[in-house]
């Protein structure tokens, strides 16, 4: 009986340890997801009267960005995701551009060649307000539209929502809340590492979480699109939903997780 004991009470010391190993490891990966990430901007292609530029805020952070003038009076400002910079929408800057619009795509808060911290708050928000100011100065520009993928959508759903000077949204995979979104990114192992992951994010984020459904109903009025992938292990699909009824806005569906 006492070996039994022993065995037993040795079994349970290895699933703690286990299940300790595995928490700690979900808290230092989430923890990963705020730490500023320094790359060098090459363009991935030639776009006629694209300019690098570089924005700063009101907190005195450098903000780098791409910007192609507009030939219709229209701008589209892109936000990119997380972990990420500008090239990833490189892409979306070229068809606009080849369509007429202009395009200002900034480099995120401690994303790419920008300078400060990964907030998800007072950092990323004067980033855009700094881009909006830009834009809002030049003569040849009408009007303003947003472009947001995953973070990025979070993000400007956030901002725009607060910016009388942006008149329309496009949030692609947006997250309608960032503790949410990591916990249904790391629900593998359930509350294993879903509570490590959020104590990661609360302790990450300015104000402990980035509450982008709670900003929703101030977009009533603009034009908004909400598309979400139906397979998007990364952000719950529901979040799209979620976000395009406070707005009153639009919601697409799309197969695939991007």
């Amino acid at each position: 009986m006492a070996r039994f004991a022993k065995f037993l009470a040795a079994g349970l010391v290895v699933v703690i340890a286990g299940v300790v190993w595995k928490g700690n490891q979900a808290y230092r990966a989430a923890a990963d997801d705020f730490v500023p990430r320094a790359t060098r901007f090459v363009a991935p292609s030639v776009v006629d009267g694209h300019e690098t530029m570089t924005l700063v805020t009101k907190g005195g952070l450098h903000i780098a960005a791409s910007f192609v003038p507009p030939k219709n009076e229209v701008v589209v400002l892109l936000g990119h995701g997380s972990e990420s910079s500008r090239v990833q929408l490189w892409g979306d800057l070229e068809l606009l551009a080849k369509a007429g619009f202009g395009v200002l795509v900034l480099d995120w808060p401690g994303n790419g060649e920008s300078e400060g911290p990964i907030k998800l708050g007072t950092p990323e928000r004067e980033a855009f307000t700094a881009a909006v100011d830009f834009l809002s100065a030049r003569p040849d520009v009408k009007r303003i539209g947003a472009y947001g993928f995953s973070q990025g959508g979070g993000l400007l759903t956030m901002f725009v929502a607060d910016e009388p000077r942006v008149t329309s949204l496009l949030a692609v995979n947006a997250w309608s809340d960032k503790v949410s979104q990591m916990r249904y990114g790391w629900k593998r192992l359930g509350e294993v590492q879903e509570l490590p992951v959020e104590w990661a994010t609360r302790a990450n984020v300015e104000g402990g979480n980035a509450n982008a459904l709670a900003a929703a109903p101030k977009l009533k009025g603009k034009k908004t699109l909400f598309i979400a992938s139906c397979a998007d292990e990364v952000v719950p699909p529901s979040n799209s939903s979620e976000l395009a009824t406070a707005a009153a806005g639009d919601l697409q569906t799309a197969t695939g997780a991007s």
